[in-house]
């Protein structure tokens, strides 16, 4: 099966294009993005928005995407009253990772300098915010000790072209590594996904133990291994 977000967004737009919506006017990504769901769901309303006149950035913003169960039914090809079951039936049996010499993800690297996270969407969600974060990103991480890995979603204050902050929350495996390694006097590598498939982020929120790897609790959702490529500055 196709297991990329933008096979994903074409899938529903054409087959179901009431539930798709490209915005096309300039918005605001301090508060205006968040006002704009807001109000649909206000509405019962819970289209994928494709936003591509984001003020201060060249990059268009999809959001929305986990908005409804029945579109998350669709990605597990079932409808709402039998996700739960398969969600359960595919995400007891994973299928481990398999490595690819190459991918999408690394057509276009930049390295150092050229780095620039000022050039994303800088989207503040709420008044309170410190600042903008970056909501959905799939963080994975290494154990330093028996080095299996670790994904989960964690919040991303941009502070920077090349400095974000991140939130490990107290005693969760990010965190228990990232104790490790400073026990070690080691950076602690980790890589963040922008750009997921419904099921890459079931899986990244699976639960489980310190050794259930979750790019494997993935291939199992996807019911084939998930496609990965080896990093070009960390392992």
């Amino acid at each position: 099966m196709a297991q990329d977000l933008r096979t994903f967004l074409e899938q529903v737009r054409s087959g179901s294009p009431e539930e798709y919506e490209v915005v096309e006017r300039e918005i605001d990504p301090k508060f205006e993005i968040t006002a704009l769901t807001e109000k649909l769901e206000a509405a019962r309303r819970r289209p994928i928005l494709e936003l591509r006149g984001v003020k201060g950035t060249d990059f268009t913003v999809v959001t929305n995407v986990f908005a409804k169960r029945s579109r998350l039914a669709f990605a597990l090809g079932t409808d709402v009253q039998g996700a739960v079951a398969e969600f359960d039936r595919r995400g007891l049996n994973p299928v481990p990772p398999k490595e690819v010499g190459a991918g999408p993800v690394q057509e276009v690297v930049e390295t150092g300098d050229a780095v620039d996270l000022l050039r994303l969407p800088q989207i503040h969600h709420h008044a309170t915010d410190a600042g903008p974060y970056i909501t959905g990103a799939m963080a994975i991480t290494r154990d330093p000790d028996t080095g299996y890995l670790n994904a989960s979603f964690n919040r991303l204050m941009i502070k920077g072209p090349r400095k974000t902050g991140i939130h490990l929350t107290l005693a969760k495996h990010h965190w228990e590594f990232y104790r490790k390694a400073e026990r070690r006097g080691e950076a602690l590598p980790i890589v963040l996904v922008l750009g997921l498939h419904p099921l890459w982020a079931l899986g990244t929120l699976h639960v489980g133990a310190v050794d259930e790897d979750e790019l494997s609790v993935i291939g199992g959702l996807l019911q084939e291994p998930l496609e990965v490529v080896r990093g070009e500055t960390v392992d």
